[in-house]
C-alpha cells in the first residue's frame, strides 16, 4: 500500500514544482496539500473504500483549483500552460476514473463526472467518459440524452447525435422521456437550418403546400423547355443527339429535384413526423407520451410545426375517445396559440384587444368542452371543464376589478380638476379685478391686453387637456365594461355547467363546494348557499359540505340576531348527520358561531344567555355517548378540550369543572380532553396556593387525580407523556412516584423511552 501511494505522489513532482515556480502556492501551503492528498491515497488505499472519501478529495480538489484561477487573475500570472495549469483538473479526472472503477453501478458518480468535463470544458474526457458510461447503463436514457446532447451542442455533430438517439430508443424504447428529447432535437435542427438560409438568402418553405406548387412550377417549366427544344430547327442526326443530350440532362434535373424536394421536406418536420409516428409505435396507449409531444411541439412556430401538431391531436382523439383528459387535452390545445394565462394589462386599449384576440380560441375550446360532456358526462369531466373555466375566471376578475378601479379614480380626479378649475377661474377674475384697480393707476393698456392673452392660451391649454383626458377615460371605461361583460359570461358559464352537473348527478362533493366558493367570488351569495343546501341533500354525511355550508352561513347570518336559530339549527343538524370521527371541524365552527353570537349581544348589551351554549352541550354529550373511544391525539377530544376551555373562559371553571365531570362517565373522548382537563385544574391550584391544606384544595387535587387516573386507564398503553404527567404531579404533592412507576412499566406497550425520560426526571443516570 505504501509504495503505491508513494508512486502516486512522486508523480506530482512536477504539478507542485511549476505550482511553486509560477507563484500559485507557496512552499507551506504545498506541504499542506501533499499531506492533504496523502491522506486521501492511504483513504483510497484501504480494504474497504467508501464512496465518500473519494467524494471529499474531488472536492478538496475542486476548491483547490478554483482558488488557482482567482490567484491566477487577481497576480496576472502569465505564460504557457504547464503542469500547474492541467494537474489538478487531470487529477480531478483521475479521482473520478478510480472511483467509478470502484463503483461501477453507482449512477450519480457517472453523472456528476459528465457534469465536472462540461463544466471544466473537458471535450476529449467528455466522450471518453459517455462512452464507458454508456457501456455500463445502456438502459438509462438520461445518459444517452447526454451524450446526443453533447455531440448536437458542443461538437455540431448532427448525424452523431441523431445515431446516438436512434441507438439509444433500440435500449430503451418504451422509454418518453427519450421520445421527447429526440423529437427536441429533430425540430431544433429544423430551427437552425431555417435560421441559416435566411442568413444566407436561401428561400425557406412556409408550408407542405407551398412544396407542392413550387415542385409543379418547376416541373411545367422544364416540360415547356424540352418542348421548345423538340421544335428547334434542326433535324437529322443532330437532332437526335439534341434529343439524347436532353435525356440525359432531364435525368440530373430529376435527381437534382428530388435532392431539393428533400431538403424542402426537412425543412418543414418530415423528419419529426417520423419521430412522432415511431414514437406513437413504440407506445401506442400512453396519453402521457402525447402530451409530452405536444408541449415539445408547442415550444416551436416554423412553418410545418402546425401540421405535426394537428396529427398528434387527431391521434389523441382518434385513440382515446373514452378518456377525459384527452378531451381535456385537445380542448385546451386551442389555447396554444395564446401561451400562458393573459394577464392584467395597464393599458385599456390593449386590454379590450387582448380580450378579442382571446374570445375566437377559448369559444373554439368550449365547444370541444362541450361535445365531452355529450360523450362523456362523467364527474371527472366536468371537473376538468370547471377547472378551465375557473382558471380563466381569476385572471379575468381581477383584470376587471382593476379597471374598474382605474375608471373609479379617474372620475374621482375628474370632480376634483372641475372643482380646481372652477376655484382657479373665481381667483383669476377677482385678481383681474384687483389688476384692473391697480392698472388704473400705475400700469399701461398694452400690460392690460398681455395678461388677456395669456389668459386665453391657458384656457386653451386646459381645454386640450380635458378633451385627451376624456379620451383615455372613456377608452378605460370601454375596457372596464368589456371586462366585466367577459366575467358574466365566464361566471354564468360556470354556474350553469355546476348546475348541469347536479342535475345529472355526476357531482361529488367536491363540486358543490367549488360551486359555492365560484358563486362568492362572483358576488352571488344566494347562489351559494342554495348550491351547499343542495350538497348537503345529496351528501348528507360529509363533512366538507357541512363545513363549507357552515362557514357560508357564519359570514352572512351570523351577525344578525335574528338568523341565530337558524345558524344553530344548521349546526345541529350537521352534527346529528356527520359521524363523530369526521365532525371535529364543525365542533370548531359550532364554537366560532357560539363566539360571534355572544359578541354580538355584548354590543346589544343584551343579557348573555346560555341557551346555545347548553344546547351545544347536550348535543356534545349525547355525540360523545354514542361513539367510540376517540384518539390520543386531535379527534373529538381536541373538540372536548376547545370546549372547555370556552366554558373555563366565559362561565368560570365551575362550568368547565361540571363539563369534564359528567363527560367522565362517558367512553374517552380523547386524549386531548383529559390533558386540557387536567391543565385548566392545575392552573386554578396554582392560582389557590395560598389555600393549600384547605378542604376545597384537597378536594381539587382528588378531582386532579380522578382525571388522571381515568387519562391513564384509557390510554395508559401508548401514551407515555400522560404517565410521566401524572408523576409529577404526584412528587408535587410530596408523594413518591415508584408506584405509577412500576405500573407504567408494566401498561406501556413500549416503556423504553418512559423509563429513559424518568430516569432523567428523578436526575439518575442510565
Amino acid at each position: 500500500m505504501a509504495d503505491t501511494v508513494a508512486m502516486v505522489m512522486e508523480a506530482m513532482l512536477p504539478e507542485l514544482d511549476d505550482l511553486e515556480s509560477k507563484g500559485y502556492f507557496s512552499r507551506s501551503e504545498l506541504r499542506e496539500v501533499i499531506k492533504k492528498r496523502q491522506d486521501f491515497e492511504y483513504n483510497f488505499k484501504r480494504r474497504a473504500a467508501l464512496k465518500r472519501d473519494f467524494l471529499r478529495c474531488i472536492e478538496f480538489e475542486t476548491k483547490l483549483e478554483e482558488l488557482r484561477k482567482h490567484r491566477k487573475k487577481a497576480l496576472k500570472i502569465k505564460g504557457k500552460r504547464g503542469p500547474a495549469e492541467t494537474g489538478i483538473v487531470r487529477r480531478i479526472h483521475f479521482t473520478y476514473e478510480r472511483a467509478t472503477r470502484k463503483f461501477k453501478a453507482d449512477l450519480d458518480l457517472w453523472l456528476a463526472w459528465i457534469d465536472y468535463c462540461k463544466s471544466s470544458n473537458s471535450t476529449k474526457q467528455m466522450s471518453k467518459v459517455v462512452t464507458k458510461a454508456l457501456q455500463r447503463h445502456g438502459h438509462v436514457a438520461a445518459l444517452w440524452v447526454e451524450a446526443a446532447s453533447w455531440e448536437f451542442e458542443r461538437n455540431a455533430n448532427v448525424a452523431a447525435a441523431r445515431a446516438l438517439m436512434q441507438q439509444g430508443l433500440r435500449h430503451c424504447r418504451k422509454d418518453e422521456g427519450l421520445w421527447g428529447e429526440y423529437l427536441r432535437m429533430e425540430l431544433l435542427y429544423v430551427a437552425r437550418l431555417r435560421a441559416r438560409r435566411e442568413v444566407l438568402g436561401l428561400p425557406n418553405p412556409e408550408s407542405a403546400e407551398d412544396i407542392a406548387q413550387l415542385q409543379r412550377q418547376q416541373r411545367e417549366a422544364k416540360e415547356a423547355a424540352r418542348k421548345r427544344k423538340r421544335k428547334g430547327p434542326q433535324g437529322g442526326r443532330g437532332a437526335e443527339e439534341e434529343e439524347g443530350a436532353g435525356e440525359g440532362v432531364s435525368a440530373e434535373e430529376a435527381a437534382h429535384e428530388a435532392s431539393e424536394a428533400a431538403v424542402r421536406a426537412v425543412l418543414t418536420g418530415a423528419v419529426a413526423h417520423l419521430v412522432v409516428k415511431g414514437a406513437i409505435t413504440a407506445v401506442p396507449r400512453s396519453l402521457a407520451l402525447r402530451q409530452r409531444l405536444l408541449r415539445v411541439v408547442g415550444t416551436f412556430s416554423f412553418p410545418g410545426v402546425q401540421d405535426l401538431r394537428g396529427a398528434l391531436l387527431e391521434g389523441v382523439a382518434g385513440d382515446f375517445g373514452d378518456r377525459e383528459e384527452a378531451w381535456d387535452l385537445r380542448a385546451r390545445s386551442h389555447l396554444a396559440s395564446l401561451g400562458q394565462a393573459s394577464k392584467a394589462s395597464a393599458d385599456p386599449a390593449s386590454s379590450v384587444q387582448q380580450a378579442q384576440q382571446e374570445d375566437a380560441p377559448h369559444q373554439r375550446c368550449c365547444e370541444v368542452f362541450r361535445a365531452a360532456l355529450v360523450a362523456l358526462p362523467t364527474p371527472l369531466m366536468h371537473m376538468l371543464y370547471a377547472d378551465y373555466l375557473e382558471e380563466r375566471l381569476a385572471p379575468a376578475l381581477q383584470a376587471a376589478q382593476t379597471l374598474a378601479s382605474a375608471v373609479t379614480d379617474a372620475q374621482g380626479d375628474g370632480q376634483a380638476g372641475k372643482t380646481g378649475k372652477s376655484q382657479s377661474e373665481a381667483g383669476a377674475e377677482g385678481g383681474k379685478g384687483k389688476g384692473a384697480r391697480v392698472t388704473r393707476m400705475t400700469r399701461a393698456a398694452a400690460e392690460k391686453s398681455k395678461e388677456s392673452e395669456q389668459q386665453q392660451q391657458q384656457q386653451q391649454q386646459q381645454q386640450q387637456e380635458g378633451q385627451e383626458g376624456g379620451n383615455s377615460n372613456s377608452a378605460t371605461a370601454a375596457a372596464a365594461e368589456a371586462a366585466m361583460e367577459a366575467v358574466s359570461l365566464l361566471g354564468a358559464e360556470l354556474l350553469s355547467l355546476y348546475q348541469a352537473a347536479h342535475a345529472t348527478g355526476q357531482a361529488g362533493p367536491e363540486v358543490y363546494v367549488r360551486w359555492a366558493s365560484a358563486a362568492v367570488m362572483l358576488a352571488q351569495p344566494k347562489v351559494a348557499l342554495r348550491a351547499v343546501h343542495k350538497g348537503c341533500e345529496r351528501w348528507p354525511s360529509n363533512a366538507q359540505v357541512w363545513s363549507h355550508r357552515l362557514k357560508l352561513e357564519l359570514e352572512m347570518r351570523g351577525r344578525k340576531q335574528h338568523h341565530a336559530d337558524d345558524l344553530f339549527a344548521t349546526l345541529e343538524s350537521a352534527l346529528a348527520a356527520v359521524p363523530a370521527a369526521e365532525a371535529a371541524a364543525l365542533w370548531e365552527q359550532a364554537l366560532q358561531a357560539l363566539g360571534q353570537h355572544q359578541q354580538l349581544q355584548q354590543k346589544q348589551q343584551q343579557p348573555q344567555p346560555s341557551e346555545d351554549l347548553q344546547r351545544l352541550q347536550e348535543l356534545l354529550v349525547r355525540t360523545l355517548a354514542a361513539s367510540a373511544r376517540g384518539p390520543v391525539h386531535g379527534g373529538m377530544g381536541s373538540v372536548v378540550g376547545s370546549f372547555l376551555r370556552h366554558l373555563h373562559l366565559e362561565h368560570g371553571p365551575s362550568a368547565a369543572r361540571a363539563l369534564s365531570s359528567r363527560l367522565l362517565t362517558l367512553p374517552a373522548a380523547g386524549g386531548d380532553f383529559f390533558r386540557t382537563a387536567i391543565e385548566l385544574e392545575q392552573q386554578q391550584l396554582e392560582a389557590e396556593e395560598c389555600t393549600k391544606g384547605t378542604k376545597k384544595y384537597k378536594e381539587r387535587e382528588r378531582y386532579v387525580q380522578r382525571l388522571f387516573e381515568a387519562a391513564v386507564d384509557a390510554y395508559g398503553a401508548e401514551d407515555a407523556d400522560m404517565w410521566l404527567a401524572y408523576t409529577r404531579f404526584e412528587a408535587s404533592r410530596g408523594k413518591g412516584a415508584g408506584q405509577l412507576y412500576w405500573r407504567a412499566t408494566k401498561a406501556l406497550d413500549d416503556p423504553d423511552g418512559f423509563i429513559h425520560r424518568f430516569r432523567e426526571l428523578q436526575g439518575v443516570g442510565p
